[in-house]
């Protein structure tokens, strides 16, 4: 073999171990996407973005799970300045869901007409997908509803509402309303680490009472937010909350999402039943 064969070979030795570590960590990054784990995925797709830019349909690709990695962990600003670069780029025309999302965004936003826009062209291109129908109608209610307000005013609870995200409340005690549950991932949940769907803390259920003077008006001030239990049968180290009890909150059924390195897990249905002051956790109450 005279030198210039050899010098040919090296090169392109050389070019195929790099396409072929690029290929490795869109894999790995496509794998943790796949097993949700969005906060690692999004790091990988990160660290290849700069190494792929000649290859516009996989470049393009992958910017586009970058604003879905983005999106479903709740970092919405980011999310919609990925699917607007995208979308200049005519990304559109390869996978018209991002039009979907980006109405999503705006409609959240009360931009109601830009939000129009955006799912007109996607029924467009998609006309099959119901889902442009139910929200096209819901900008038009939306407009509707801005235009006649109601005398009702919505403001927040000082005590219960921080920085992180609170979802899913409930009445602890259905029958008589004075105790309120509800799901947050905010400081002092019991898991350590992070949650590598969201990127931030694990969430647990959460309570807070209506305090029992009969001259505060409801609903008043609640009290202090505390971890619905201190035995940590139903909060533990992994993702609980959605809780909904029965009428007497004798039972609780909740979600309990258990965590496994090697295997993805999902989440399932629990109920807990309430004997004195103490909670026992039963098997699933159903699947995930």
């Amino acid at each position: 073999m005279n030198v210039k064969k050899v010098v040919i070979f090296l090169l392109s030795s050389l070019f195929l171990m790099g396409y072929s570590l690029k290929a490795q960590v869109v894999k790995d990054a496509d794998n943790a996407f796949r097993t949700c784990k969005y906060e690692k995925a999004l790091a990988e797709y990160k660290k290849v973005t700069g190494k792929i830019k000649k290859n516009k349909v996989e470049s393009r690709r992958v910017a586009y799970q970058i604003g879905e990695c983005y999106r479903i962990m709740g970092d919405v600003k980011h999310a919609k300045k990925q699917y607007e670069t995208l979308y200049k780029k005519n990304y559109q025309k390869d996978n018209p869901l991002i039009l979907y999302h980006l109405g999503n965004i705006l409609i959240n936003e009360g931009d109601y007409d830009g939000a129009l826009k955006y799912y007109q062209e996607f029924k467009k291109r998609a006309p099959e997908d119901s889902r442009a129908d139910v929200m096209i109608a819901s900008c038009a209610k939306a407009k509707a509803w801005k235009e006649t307000p109601t005398r009702y005013e919505v403001y927040p609870l000082k005590k219960v509402n921080t920085r992180y995200d609170e979802w899913a409340p409930r009445w602890g005690n259905p029958d008589r309303r004075t105790q309120m549950i509800f799901t947050s991932n905010r400081d002092g949940s019991r898991g350590r680490g992070t949650d590598q769907w969201t990127g931030q803390s694990f969430s647990d259920i959460y309570i807070s009472e209506l305090p029992k003077s009969r001259n505060t008006e409801w609903p008043g001030e609640w009290s202090p937010v505390a971890t619905y239990d201190d035995n940590e049968v139903i909060n533990t180290g992994v993702n609980e909350g959605e809780a909904c009890p029965n009428h007497k909150a004798t039972a609780l059924y909740y979600t309990f999402c258990p965590q496994d390195k090697k295997e993805v897990k999902g989440c399932y249905i629990y109920v807990t039943t309430k004997k004195g002051k103490d909670n026992t956790r039963t098997n699933p109450a159903a699947g995930r």
